[in-house]
């Protein structure tokens, strides 16, 4: 398109805005709106409200990610928090106490985290062929995930330059209340990605939150990737091989 049509578009724009996403940047039109108008005009209460639940839903996602951190760091990207976010916004509408605006995350439903992969356009299922066995039991704070026996070289998708994995799952329990967590892990031995047709025994892995919590639990997976060189296991980092998925959630008792 000819350079002079952007150049005139430009003229004709009174305010102009750059915006940043993870899409690349682009120029916008302002709305003309000023922040004292949002804040004080009554035509904008239904704004207000909405921006009061959307920023409490930010907050959760991040809080989410604190207690994930050690599977979620290596591999969140932006566009990851962002689905996180509108997860949780979907969260607070489920709150059945409260008028809009003043929906909580604590009183929503949080088993719709159920599902949710931290990796962007991929799935747990692309990465690991086998059925996985999550439990939750809230009573004694016991969350447990059950791997069938696997043959890595056909259930498992690994990064060309890995030559190790293992399995780790992560046990929260979130109070979205009072902005708190408590988080334990744990992980399998680390498994040889050798070829060849090799099983690897069926494998357990429990990790323990308080017994008899009011507060959502969740339970996410997820995979890791290495590089044995002599006795150092190196991180194999890929976004879309390291795959983290929440498998179970117990939202309230």
């Amino acid at each position: 398109m000819p350079v002079f049509f952007y150049k005139q578009k430009l003229k004709n724009m009174k305010k102009i805005k750059v915006v940043e996403s993870h899409n690349g940047i682009s120029i916008q039109q302002s709305s003309g709106i000023t922040a004292k108008r949002l804040a004080t005009d009554p035509a904008f209460e239904r704004t207000r409200r909405h921006n009061e639940e959307f920023g409490r839903a930010g907050k959760a996602a991040i809080l989410f990610c604190d207690a994930n951190r050690m599977l979620m760091a290596p591999t969140l990207t932006k566009g990851a928090y962002n689905r996180l976010q509108a997860v949780f916004a979907e969260v607070i509408k489920g709150d059945p106490v409260h008028n809009r605006g003043d929906r909580t995350v604590a009183l929503g439903d949080t088993g719709q985290l159920k599902g949710f992969c931290c990796n962007d356009g991929v799935r747990l299922k692309s990465a690991i062929h086998v059925k996985l066995s999550p439990a939750i039991d809230r009573a004694s704070g016991t969350l447990k995930l059950d791997i069938p026996e696997i043959v890595p070289i056909r259930h498992i998708v690994p990064p060309r330059a890995a030559s190790y994995m293992r399995f780790v799952i992560c046990a929260a329990e979130i109070d979205f209340g009072k902005d708190d967590f408590n988080s334990t892990y744990a992980y399998s031995e680390y498994i040889p990605l050798r070829p060849g047709e090799n099983p690897v025994a069926p494998i357990s892995l429990v990790a323990n939150v308080p017994p008899a919590s009011v507060h959502p639990l969740f339970l996410t997976f997820g995979l890791e990737f290495c590089e044995k060189i002599n006795t150092f296991m190196n991180d194999v980092r890929h976004k879309a091989l390291n795959v983290i998925e929440v498998v179970a959630v117990s939202a309230r008792p």
